[in-house]
């Protein structure tokens, strides 16, 4: 008896906050996020997380001295978004590094930093403001630097020292891979050397949505690990490939197409689609080609950059880079408020 009041207690504490002008947010496979306080600062988490389970179990026994098991918690979840639609509540997209606010034309890039800034992009310019909610940021996710005026992708050429050739793929993937709102490019980086391949890869990963350990690189074995590996990142990166199965393929022209692909999760929701825009870098060898996604060779081309460790010289023209980035999506964000390209929306 101790224990079911206990579990009712626990439902009534965690059911009663929901108001009718709340606003819920839901990721790319289906699953609730919720707000929890990480060191002072509020961040969205996926319901069915450790980190959540553990913080609304600890706060609830802060609050009432009563223990419950984790099932509760997966139940009262359950029971939350029944409540949540019953009474009419919005539900949004939880976002990762990107979000592309329509009523607005702007896109928001979050910065992950300790002042939750976001450089926001419109057709007029960008500038540094506080980061919307509905940002997701796993603990993988680092920070970006603030952008700077006055750069050009040419110096990351220079950098890196990559034939025209194959930097135009660079170049043309680094250009299009924040336009959410329309197919976002994908790279095939082929045949290259182990450590130059790594090197660009890092470098492309790093400029737009950096990790503070390499999750993104990590080969999924199936639908269900591809579909996680695209929910905690934004730039989705496979290296290193021998082959391209069927069902990589088909996920893969999925991302970049904001196409839902179907996929079995073991967990809460039995079986979901992943909806979502994602950029991809597959990288490897002997990769077939895919649709959307434009391949470059650099095994006979490059030989590398011209200093040992470009390390040092890339974080200082990083934010720079990312200026450029910035300035060249606002020629996109103009392009989509012109009449031929609204009508086609």
């Amino acid at each position: 008896m101790a224990s079911q009041r206990a579990t009712e207690e626990f439902f009534d504490w965690f059911l009663t906050p929901v108001r009718k002008d709340e606003t819920f947010y839901i990721g790319p496979t289906g699953r609730l996020y919720l707000h929890i306080d990480r060191n002072g600062r509020d961040f969205l988490v996926p319901t069915d997380s450790q980190e959540f389970i553990d913080y609304a179990l600890t706060n609830f026994y802060s609050d009432t001295g009563k223990v419950v098991g984790e099932g509760t918690v997966r139940r009262a979840v359950e029971a939350l978004v029944i409540r949540a639609r019953d009474k009419g509540c919005k539900f949004r997209r939880v976002n990762v590094r990107v979000a592309y606010v329509e009523e607005e034309n702007a896109l928001y890039l979050d910065l992950n930093n300790d002042a939750d800034e976001a450089a926001k992009v419109t057709e007029d310019g960008w500038e540094i403001v506080k980061a919307p909610e509905g940002f997701f940021r796993p603990a993988t996710l680092d920070t970006l630097p603030k952008p700077e005026e006055g750069g050009s992708l040419e110096e990351l050429q220079d950098l890196l020292a990559i034939p025209g050739r194959e930097f135009d793929g660079v170049s043309w993937f680094l250009k299009g891979a924040l336009a959410v709102w329309k197919h976002v490019p994908g790279l095939i980086i082929q045949e290259a050397e182990h450590f130059h391949r790594s090197l660009l890869v890092g470098i492309l990963k790093s400029l737009i949505d950096p990790e503070r350990y390499q999750l993104s690189g990590r080969i999924p074995r199936n639908n269900s690990e591809l579909a996680l590996l695209a929910e905690t990142c934004y730039v989705v990166v496979i290296d290193p490939l021998f082959s391209l199965p069927h069902w990589v393929r088909h996920a893969v022209e999925g991302l970049m197409r904001g196409r839902a692909w179907h996929v079995r999760w073991r967990g809460m929701y039995e079986e979901v689609c992943f909806e979502g825009t994602k950029p991809v870098i597959l990288a490897g060898y002997n990769i077939p080609s895919v649709t959307g996604m434009r391949e470059i060779s650099t095994s006979d081309s490059w030989q590398g950059p011209l200093i040992p460790d470009p390390e040092p010289d890339f974080q200082q023209v990083r934010p720079r880079l990312l200026g450029a980035i910035l300035n060249l999506l606002r020629h996109e964000l103009w392009l989509r408020n012109q009449p031929y390209h609204a009508e086609r929306r």
